[in-house]
Parts: structure tokens; C-alpha cells; sequence
């Protein structure tokens, strides 16, 4: 039995085949939705309370999530787009910016929670 090239075999090669599995969009939004709720309220609680650092630093954590699930919101249409060769010559830097915006805000974010677990410790260490 010889193989064949994908070029000279008909199967897989159709970009509509390419695409998306339905549960994993589901799950993007089903995870995606919550996420944003929640960082919208945890930004809005914190908001009026900037007086200490933790404060400060969880509302900021949160603006850091909220981007993130942007960045991640914005992966699924140019990666189903990327799927079924839609992106045009000027388009192609769409899925690095998408990466970028998710990479730089998710480290942000673990940044700010070791700042934040080290005040919670000084404070806990020394309150007065």
C-alpha cells in the first residue's frame, strides 16, 4: 500500500473539515463568561477601597484577568479563522497579537499575586 500526499489525497484537505470542535467553543464561553463577571465585580468592590496596598493590588490583579479573558475571547475567532484560511496578507499578526495580550496580562496577574501573598504575609507577620 503506498501513501499518498495529502495534495493527491482527496480527504482532509477541504478547509470547511478544519475547523473548531462545537464543545470546545462551549466550553471557551461557558469558562469565559463567569470569569468576566466575577473580575467585573471584584474590580467594582475594590474600586471605592484603594486606601492600602492589597487593595489596590487585587483590583489591579483583576483588570489583569479581564484582560486576559479578552485576550483569550479574541484567540477564538482568529484561530477559527486561521483554521479555514480566511486571514487575509494583512491580517496574519491578529494570532500574535491575541497570544501577547493573553501571555503579558496572565504573567502580570501571577506577578501581582506573589507581591500580594508577600503583603498578606508581612501583614500577618507584623499588623500593628
Amino acid at each position: 500500500i503506498a501513501i499518498q500526499p495529502l495534495e493527491q489525497n482527496n480527504k482532509g484537505t477541504n478547509s470547511s473539515d478544519r475547523q473548531i470542535p462545537l464543545p470546545v467553543v462551549v466550553a471557551n464561553i461557558l469558562i469565559i463568561l463567569p470569569c468576566t463577571l466575577i473580575n467585573c465585580i471584584i474590580v467594582r468592590y475594590y474600586w471605592s477601597k484603594s486606601n492600602n496596598l492589597a487593595s489596590i493590588l487585587y483590583r489591579r490583579n483583576s483588570i489583569c484577568d479581564l484582560i486576559a479573558v479578552l485576550g483569550f475571547l479574541m484567540q477564538v475567532p482568529v484561530l477559527m479563522k486561521v483554521l479555514k484560511e480566511e486571514l487575509e496578507a494583512g491580517m496574519t499578526w491578529l494570532p500574535l497579537i491575541s497570544y501577547w495580550i493573553t501571555t503579558v496580562s496572565v504573567r502580570m496577574s501571577v506577578f501581582m499575586n506573589c507581591v500580594l501573598g508577600v503583603v498578606r504575609c508581612i501583614n500577618i507577620v507584623s499588623p500593628f
